[in-house]
């Protein structure tokens, strides 16, 4: 039977990312995630959207939770979060043998899409534990993001928050303001990384 490979898991704790940093203010923010799977078939309804937020909220306290350093935490969080939408991995036989997925919530495809990618970021944080869940420590930013690295001790979700945090302590420094923030100094290994692909 056809496990997730390492691809398919990276693929759906991307996913699950950008479902936590997505506030579903309105349908077409979950149309626009939907339509980013490039899934034709994928349809969003406002109870979807309710399921969105719910899921999106869970995710969220997951990440923080891991990157707050509690571990059972963010495990408790994502088992609740998958049990909301009735996560169940289901196996499909087709031509080229067995396949996984996770089937969501009454079946619809955004239930469906949600309860992968949650399923996709238990997985990952079972292969390579929670502290590679990070929250962007940038003043004014709310991103979780994957650490993709081990060796990264990585504080920001982007170049962009890295970059604005560096520029903010360098122009305190030139004025003679002082040191940084705790949150604003970096290392060598906190230089930003560049964005993730796929």
């Amino acid at each position: 039977m056809g496990a997730w490979s390492g691809t398919a898991i990276t693929t759906w704790a991307q996913r699950a990312t950008v479902v936590a940093n997505t506030d579903f203010g309105r349908l077409s923010d979950l149309e626009a995630l939907l339509a980013d799977a490039a899934s034709p078939e994928l349809s969003a309804g406002p109870d979807d959207l309710t399921l969105a937020r719910t899921a999106a909220a869970g995710l969220r306290e997951a990440f923080l939770r891991a990157g707050d350093g509690d571990a059972g935490g963010s495990a408790a969080t994502l088992n609740m979060v998958m049990a909301r939408l009735y996560a169940r991995p289901r196996v499909t036989v087709d031509d080229e043998g067995w396949r996984t997925y996770v089937a969501g919530r009454g079946g619809s495809p955004t239930a469906e899409y949600l309860a992968n990618a949650a399923w996709g970021l238990a997985q990952w944080v079972g292969q390579y534990g929670p502290d590679r869940l990070g929250r962007c420590r940038a003043s004014r930013c709310r991103s979780v993001y994957l650490v993709r690295r081990w060796a990264a001790q990585r504080r920001y979700c982007s170049e962009r928050c890295a970059n604005r945090m560096y520029a903010a302590a360098f122009r305190r420094r030139q004025a003679g303001l002082g040191q940084p923030a705790t949150d604003e100094r970096h290392a060598p290994a906190d230089r930003p990384l560049p964005a993730a692909r796929g």
